[in-house]
């Protein structure tokens, strides 16, 4: 009020410091929303309310990616996990996401080739046996049943059988208290 004040009295000939008050009030205003939409934006890549578990959660760079977390398991594998480990920790270890070569190995390169990026969902060691395994679990949902997933299958299967792996499959994990039976069943037979 005192500066519309101030205007109406001294005329035209004190514009300059108005308007050079002016000047300075919307700078601070764009600052304020240049602020808001970097705090927004930021909390959006740190995986804030709406943001996709997907996206990155602002880790540094390395070469041209940015990597992010990610979880090991599906839910169904979590609830898997959860009723297998209660039924096997007094008796074995259980691991997740093995690579098929920390399980089956071989001296040829172009063996390695075929299971490099192969992986078995559920792993079962026997601590009394330096950690033996003794069982692998493989869960097979529905996407299973196209070819290129069969045959990648296959290949795990026979690379398992080669190395005298005992393999158990589970067709979908609708009820994982029958599937952690189904477990406990498989290791009984192998261990006759």
């Amino acid at each position: 009020m005192e500066i519309l004040l101030l205007f109406a009295e001294s005329g035209s000939a004190s514009l300059g410091p108005i308007i050079g008050l002016l000047a300075v009030l919307i700078i601070i205003g764009l600052l304020a929303v240049l602020i808001t939409i970097g705090i927004l934006s930021k909390t959006a890549l740190a995986g804030g309310s709406g943001g996709s578990r997907h996206k990155p959660k602002a880790y540094s760079p390395i070469g041209n990616y940015t990597y992010y977390r990610h979880d090991i398991m599906s839910a169904a594998e979590r609830a898997f996990f959860e009723k297998l480990y209660a039924a096997v920790r007094d008796q074995y270890w259980v691991f997740t996401k093995v690579s098929l070569w920390e399980i089956a190995r071989n001296r040829e390169q172009g063996g390695w080739n075929k299971i490099a990026q192969k992986h078995a969902d559920f792993v079962l060691c026997d601590p009394r046996q330096k950690g033996k395994v003794v069982l692998v679990v493989e869960l097979d949902d529905r996407s299973h049943n196209s070819a290129s997933v069969q045959k990648r299958d296959a290949q795990k299967e026979a690379v398992l059988a080669s190395a005298g792996v005992p393999l158990l499959r589970i067709k979908g994990v609708g009820n994982p208290d029958a599937a952690a039976r189904e477990v406990l069943k498989k290791l009984e037979e192998t261990r006759r």
